[in-house]
């Protein structure tokens, strides 16, 4: 009964507009697109809300014609939340670090990737910071590698709350990160912000054994048209 008589579009139980991604609705309006053109589609998942919680659906289906004139159309539609959150979970190990939660080496190199093709588009200049903690290793020693992946985790938040809006945090392995700072306008300005960032890192951190103190290292790099993310790095 809740079915019968209404269009499938107004009969799917869509979620309200805020609890959909941008993916979700390209993904709703090309289904759309191709039933106004009553075109087939394949596997085409959107995302409904079934007893309040989001679930994904895949839809296959194609147009049907009798003498000429469109009845409608006739297909099957598959429940594929699990394989979806699987998927996603598989992308989003990919791309960031499982240990901090920011981005990971692959992640950071397509970062730069795409910032050498604003500067050589478009001229904006960017510069790379390579992070080297000092004195983790003692920590990592003699506190145990749980107390150390605690400190790692500390300072991959240190870092995301002294960095600009446009700026990319990663952690490249160990106890390495990388900035990425989009369109520093001097060498002062990148100055400064290491000079933040040393700080920020400096400070005593509080761990569940207690208090621990690390430095940081940091190298920079400018990148200009002719450089390369290997070069860069």
């Amino acid at each position: 009964s809740q079915f019968v008589g209404r269009s499938l579009l107004r009969a799917l139980p869509l979620p309200d507009r805020g609890q959909t991604s941008d993916e979700d609705r390209d993904g709703l309006r090309e289904l759309v697109l191709a039933m106004r053109a009553r075109k087939p589609f394949r596997d085409r998942e959107l995302v409904v809300s079934i007893g309040g919680a989001p679930r994904a659906w895949s839809l296959t289906a194609t147009p049907v014609f009798e003498a000429g004139a469109f009845r409608g159309y006739r297909g099957v539609g598959r429940d594929v939340t699990q394989a979806r959150e699987a998927r996603r979970r598989i992308e989003y190990l990919a791309r960031y670090d499982v240990l901090t939660g920011i981005a990971n080496r692959a992640a950071f190199n397509d970062e730069i990737g795409r910032a050498l093709y604003r500067l050589r588009k478009r001229g904006e200049p960017f510069a790379v910071l390579l992070l080297d903690l000092d004195h983790f290793k003692s920590v990592n020693d003699t506190q145990g590698h749980p107390v150390g992946d605690e400190l790692l985790r500390h300072v991959a938040r240190r870092l995301d709350s002294v960095v600009r809006e446009d700026d990319f945090v990663a952690r490249l392995g160990g106890d390495e990160f990388a900035i990425l700072l989009g369109a520093p306008a001097t060498a002062t300005d990148i100055e400064a912000i290491a000079a933040r960032i040393v700080a920020a890192v400096g400070a005593p951190c509080l761990l569940s054994v207690g208090e621990a103190v690390v430095g940081v290292s940091i190298g920079v790099a400018c990148a200009s048209a002719e450089s390369d993310v290997d070069t860069l790095i």
